[in-house]
């Protein structure tokens, strides 16, 4: 019997993507959506959005914590212009630009939010802002290591759920549309 011959794995053939039409906002005219290509598996949110475990609010409110979780992270990085011409002199960027701060100011708010606490905020952290999937978010949670995998990403979805309708009411998210048919 002869053995089937696993094919290599690339970047390009990689099973980490899950490609959908979708609609995005029109590069050209912002007030119109186009159809677009898009690869849910890119981050967590986008891929809890896809099945439908996350409203538009909540999807809009954790994009808002990444956005800000990026922004306190990276600081004042920069890529570097390899079309600059190099010059001796010249002064050093400001590691912590006045946005990288505003976004530590607006995280430490977050963080002492009724409701949400050291747990929620790291719950946020991880999946929100580094894009985290709930189940290795499971895997790697400290703790009682009792519960089963599925209880503990049960209880980690239910409580980001929870961290992000904070979120949505700390921002001032309100719901448009009518209610999901049950």
């Amino acid at each position: 019997m002869s053995r089937r011959k696993t094919p290599t794995v690339t970047l390009a053939t990689t099973m980490q993507q899950i490609i959908v039409i979708g609609e995005v906002v029109d590069p050209y005219e912002t007030n119109k959506k186009a159809k677009a290509a898009v690869n849910v598996r890119e981050h967590a949110l986008a891929y809890l959005r896809h099945l439908d475990r996350l409203s538009d609010e909540q999807f809009l409110a954790g994009n808002e914590f990444r956005k800000n979780y990026e922004a306190a992270v990276l600081g004042g990085f920069k890529a570097i212009d390899y079309s600059r011409v190099r010059v001796d002199g010249g002064q050093l960027s400001d590691p912590l630009t006045e946005r990288a701060q505003a976004a530590h100011r607006w995280l430490n708010e977050v963080a002492r939010l009724p409701g949400i606490g050291p747990i929620g905020y790291s719950l946020l952290s991880r999946i929100a802002g580094e894009g985290e999937s709930i189940g290795h978010v499971a895997k790697t949670w400290p703790g009682d290591s009792r519960l089963s995998t599925q209880r503990m990403e049960g209880f980690i979805s239910g409580r980001l759920t929870e961290c992000l309708d904070l979120l949505v009411d700390h921002l001032g998210l309100v719901a448009r549309g009518k209610a999901k048919q049950s």
